[in-house]
């Protein structure tokens, strides 16, 4: 309860003339109602009396207005914070028995009730992140974090009690961090007391250990592959043991070797050749010993996405250009694309011999790209050839500008094209290239790169040249970029020309570039102290989403990745469209999770243009499937599903 301290009554005129004017106010008023005319009643008398003594009143607090202060005194405890370590190493048996087991002693003891008498106690638990508040009741406590980081719960237990007077931090925790700062340097670099209780035994426990499984996570079938195994031995000598790598319980290849108490970590390298495509899931093991301090971390698995077979993309360039050179250049340097090079000479025909007819070669592609082509040179017959190749069997086709491309010739493909048809020219102008709205929700450019990130990449690119001032595109084609015009005093003049544009069909994707000087983005990132990744990326992942047979539906649902690690989130991407590819705003999409263990239900949230957002996380290891369901007014309008799958967290273990 608030205790009151102080009473005062303020004037902002003197308090003598006050008094006096207030003395002479009922003075005078008596006298006026001692004897009125007509006479009245004394009951009446005395009303109007105690009525005129009011206002009389009230006049002088409008005149020297009374200012009453009163001063009051809250007695309110100090808490202290009580962080409790949740991660997977709390699960751990040492000299000392379970250290989960320690946590709990420690909450039971009356020792905080004392505390509790003279502090607020504010319990959190953590492990990669802070958890919610908690009463500490037994039962309430579940030791299966994927991580721990100390240094991020002090500083968010910090912020959520600012409000709240706090005296100190109390960390209950076995000191195993894998993230963040160590707990010796959160104590020097908090504003707060930080009073560790140190969890598990301070004796060095035997343990032997799979630390990284490493191999490259793309490969083909029938490919032999490596598998580095890096592995730690701490308190073993003398011992012959082994590793294996296992598919579905099946030995593909075991190695021994002999362990020696001078060698605290071993390199070997396993193969496997996988025999099918997809997603293929290995197992690494090592051998069990006696009296190790866990056998969690005695296995580790990995997976790989195995090809059927390598990309395939042609290339015609109509004349050399350096855009043509660094677009090579990047492809020939993806190992998991084939690619077959073409270049027109003037008069007909290319540069590089040609093994079989143009249509043929085609044919036997994934994506077809067309560099300032066709141009004036280029002969009939060979856009012909193109042109049957790609409708007869709807190969997907990224098509760069150039300034020796004759649009003449170009609308023998418009139809396989975001291009409907001859662009307005003008004369060439630098233009910086911006993404729009659409591209934040479009597969080319979604990753798990936060958009502040992605948008940071593109304005630091340099400016390229572009020659439109209107591009006709086809209803339903998608603008991922539009080019804005600096001049030489710096303003900005906002275009609506495309800079970059895509288009899908049921069974047909297609991709333009309406600016040259694409080099720029390569070559002179270098000067900047930067480096050509962004343009490496976007080549590659033009090629690989136009490639992707996959053509767009009304309603998909993807996450962000196909791996996870426990614990770490899970973010689901759904569109939603119309029958003609428009997005749709108001459904409502949930996401149901399933594995072996448990079921999941997500609502998503809204973004903007047919765009919805779900996010979890996943502790237990294996595989996921999802059922995805929009509804439109409470009616299913579609649904899609896929997988996803959880590897086990083993940086506690190490």
């Amino acid at each position: 309860m608030p205790e009151i301290t102080h009473l005062s009554i303020k004037l902002s005129g003197n308090i003598f003339i006050a008094l006096f004017l207030f003395v002479a106010a009922v003075v005078w008023t008596v006298y006026v109602y001692k004897n009125t005319n007509p006479v009245v009643s004394t009951r009446l008398r005395r009303f109007l009396l105690t009525l005129r003594l009011l206002i009389v009143i009230f006049i002088l607090a409008l005149l020297f207005e009374p200012i009453l202060g009163i001063s009051l005194n809250w007695k309110k405890k100090p808490s202290v914070c009580v962080l409790v370590d949740t991660s997977t190493s709390m699960n751990l048996h040492d000299t000392l028995g379970p250290r989960y087991e320690r946590v709990k002693d420690i909450l039971r003891q009356d020792s905080w009730k004392n505390i509790a008498q003279k502090s607020e106690l504010h319990y959190f638990t953590f492990d990669r992140i802070l958890h919610n508040e908690f009463i500490p009741v037994e039962d309430s406590l579940v030791f299966n974090g994927s991580g721990t980081n100390i240094s991020n719960a002090v500083a968010d237990a910090s912020e959520q009690l600012a409000e709240a007077h706090c005296k100190g931090i109390i960390i209950m925790t076995d000191g195993a961090t894998n993230e963040g700062e160590s707990l010796s340097r959160v104590g020097e670099q908090s504003t707060l007391p930080v009073f560790p209780i140190a969890i598990g035994s301070p004796q060095q426990q035997k343990d032997f250990l799979i630390r990284t499984v490493t191999a490259n996570e793309v490969t083909y079938v029938n490919t032999k592959i490596p598998i580095e195994v890096s592995i730690l031995n701490r308190g073993y000598a003398e011992q012959r043991v082994w590793v294996r790598i296992e598919q579905n319980g099946e030995v593909l290849e075991s190695k021994a070797f002999q362990l020696t108490g001078d060698e605290p970590e071993k390199n070997l390298v396993l193969h496997v050749t996988p025999g099918s495509h997809g997603l293929l899931r290995y197992d690494v093991k090592i051998a069990s010993l006696e009296n190790e301090l866990t056998y969690e971390n005695n296995s580790k698995t990995i997976y790989l996405r195995v090809l059927e077979k390598k990309l395939k993309v042609i290339s015609i360039t109509g004349a050399p250009s350096l855009d043509a050179k660094y677009v090579k250049q990047v492809l020939e340097d993806d190992e998991n694309i084939d690619i077959i090079w073409l270049v027109e000479k003037k008069g007909g025909g290319f540069y590089q011999p040609l093994t079989q007819d143009i249509t043929t070669m085609i044919y036997d592609v994934d994506c077809a790209i067309f560099i300032n082509f066709p141009t004036k040179e280029t002969q009939t017959n060979l856009i012909t050839s193109v042109r049957k190749a790609v409708a007869d069997r709807d190969i997907p086709v990224i098509w760069f500008w150039g300034n020796q491309v004759d649009f003449e010739k170009v609308a023998t493909l418009y139809e396989f094209l975001p291009l409907q048809s001859a662009p307005r020219v003008r004369s060439s102008k630098m233009i910086y290239a911006h993404l729009s709205e659409q591209a934040f929700t479009h597969p080319l450019l979604i990753s798990d790169q936060p958009l502040v990130e992605i948008q940071h990449q593109w304005q630091q690119l340099p400016p390229i040249y572009s020659v439109f001032d209107d591009i006709p595109l086809w209803p339903g084609a998608q603008v991922l970029s539009v080019g804005t015009e600096t001049n030489t005093n710096n303003s900005v003049e906002n275009m609506s020309v495309p800079v970059i544009a895509t288009r899908e069909l049921p069974n047909h994707k297609s991709g333009a570039i309406f600016a040259e000087g694409l080099w720029r983005w390569k070559m002179m990132m270098w000067g900047v102290g930067q480096n050509d990744t962004m343009y490496r990326n976007f080549i590659t992942n033009f090629v690989r989403w136009i490639a992707n047979r996959e053509t767009r539906k009304r309603f998909s649902v993807l996450t962000d990745k196909e791996i996870y690690r426990g614990g770490e989130n899970i973010r689901f991407d759904a569109h939603v469209y119309t029958h003609d590819f428009q997005p749709i705003d108001n459904a409502e999409v949930t996401v149901k999770i399933r594995n072996s263990q448990d079921d999941q239900l997500l609502l998503s949230q809204p973004l903007g243009i047919g765009h919805y957002r779900a996010e979890t996380n996943a502790t237990n290891k294996g595989k996921y499937t999802f059922e995805a369901t929009a509804q439109i007014d409470g009616r299913i309008f579609a649904t899609d599903s896929g997988e996803f799958y959880v590897t086990e967290w083993s940086q506690e273990f190490i």
